[in-house]
C-alpha cells in the first residue's frame, strides 16, 4: 500500500509540474499537500496504526475515484463537444475525490498518533 501511495503521489507531482494553466499559489498549495502525503509515508511504522491504514485506504480510494471520474469527464461528457450538465456534475465530484485523496492520509496519521498517545 505504501508503494502505491508513493507512486501515485510522485505521479501527482509530475502532473502538477505540467499544469501550467493553474496559478502559482494554487500549484504551490497542491505541491505542499502532496509533499505532506509523502512525508506521512516516511518511517518503518508509517502505516502501523489502524487509523493510518484507514487513511491510506481512503487516499487510495480517492485517487481511484479521481481517475475514474476524470475518465467519465473525458469520455462521457465529451472531448470534441461540451456537455455543460455533465461537466457541472462530474467536476465537483473530481474535486471532492482529490480532496479525499490528499487529506485522508495526513488525517489518519494524526489520528493514529493521538490514539497511540492516549493509551
Amino acid at each position: 500500500m505504501r508503494r502505491a501511495l508513493v507512486g501515485l503521489n510522485g505521479l501527482a507531482l509530475l502532473m502538477l509540474a505540467g499544469m501550467s494553466d493553474l496559478e502559482i499559489p494554487t500549484r504551490i498549495a497542491f505541491a505542499a499537500a502532496v509533499v505532506l502525503n509523502l512525508a506521512c509515508l516516511v518511517g518503518p511504522r508509517a502505516l502501523s496504526s489502524r487509523a493510518a491504514r484507514a487513511g491510506a485506504v481512503a487516499a487510495l480510494a480517492g485517487d481511484a475515484a479521481a481517475v475514474g471520474l476524470w475518465l467519465v469527464l473525458a469520455l462521457g461528457c465529451g472531448i470534441e463537444y461540451f456537455n455543460p450538465r455533465c461537466d457541472a456534475l462530474v467536476t465537483p465530484l473530481i474535486e471532492g475525490a482529490v480532496g479525499v485523496a490528499l487529506a485522508s492520509l495526513p488525517i489518519g496519521r494524526v489520528a493514529g498518533l493521538l490514539v497511540e498517545r492516549s493509551h
